[in-house]
C-alpha cells in the first residue's frame, strides 16, 4: 500500500509540474503574441506617416515653400572626345492664391556649362523658366495645369535659346505607398527674341 501511495504522489507531482510546463509555454505564447501585435500597432502607423511625409516632400503639387538642387551631369558628348556638359538647376515653389484658387509659382534657373568650339567651354545662367500651376486636388489622383513663361536670361548664346517663349504646363501625381506616379507636359513657342533660334518646344 505504501508503494501504491507514493506512485500516486508521484504521478500527481509529475502531472502538476507537466500542467505547469504547460502553463509556462502558454503564457510565453500569449506574450509574445501581444508583443507582436504591440509593435504592430506601434510601427504600423509611423511607416504609413512616413511614406505620406516622404510623397509629401516630393509631389510638385505639395503646398509648401521649397527650394530643390539637381545636377545632369553629361561625362561624354557623341561624337566629341573628352567633351562634357553639365547643368545645375536652381528650383523652387511658392504657393499662393491669388484670385481665390490654389496655385503654385515655379520657377527653374539652370546654371550651365557647355563646351565651345574648337576648344574650352562656357559656364553661366541659362532661361529662367516661370511657371503658375492651378491645382486640382483629388482624393486618388491631383492634377494641375496652367500658364509658362521663359524668360532669356542666359549669359552666352551656348547656355540658351535667346528667345522670349510662352506656353503651357499640365501634370497629375497619384500618391502610391511605395512613392509618387505621376507625368509632367509642358510645351512653349517663342514670340520675341532671336531669330535663328528655335521657336517651339513640348
Amino acid at each position: 500500500m505504501k508503494q501504491i501511495g507514493l506512485l500516486r504522489a508521484w504521478l500527481h507531482t509529475g502531472a502538476w509540474v507537466l500542467a505547469r510546463q504547460r502553463r509556462k509555454q502558454l503564457l510565453k505564447r500569449i506574450l509574445a503574441s501581444l508583443s507582436c501585435l504591440a509593435a504592430a500597432a506601434w510601427s504600423g502607423p509611423s511607416t504609413a506617416q512616413e511614406h505620406e511625409d516622404i510623397n509629401a516632400a516630393n509631389n510638385p503639387l505639395t503646398p509648401k515653400v521649397t527650394i530643390n538642387f539637381h545636377d545632369y551631369y553629361v561625362p561624354e558628348l557623341e561624337g566629341l572626345e573628352d567633351r562634357y556638359d553639365n547643368q545645375f538647376l536652381l528650383r523652387g515653389l511658392i504657393p499662393h492664391d491669388l484670385f481665390g484658387y490654389p496655385q503654385l509659382v515655379r520657377f527653374t534657373l539652370p546654371i550651365a556649362t557647355a563646351p565651345e568650339f574648337p576648344d574650352g567651354y562656357e559656364t553661366g545662367l541659362g532661361d529662367l523658366t516661370l511657371m503658375d500651376i492651378f491645382v486640382f486636388p483629388g482624393e486618388k489622383i491631383s492634377f494641375g495645369a496652367g500658364p509658362l513663361v521663359v524668360l532669356p536670361t542666359a549669359t552666352d548664346d551656348l547656355l540658351g535659346a535667346g528667345k522670349w517663349q510662352a506656353g503651357a504646363v499640365g501634370l497629375a501625381i497619384a500618391p502610391q505607398p511605395w512613392g509618387l506616379l505621376g507625368g509632367l507636359v509642358t510645351y512653349q513657342a517663342s514670340f520675341a527674341g532671336d531669330d535663328d533660334a528655335r521657336t517651339s518646344r513640348c
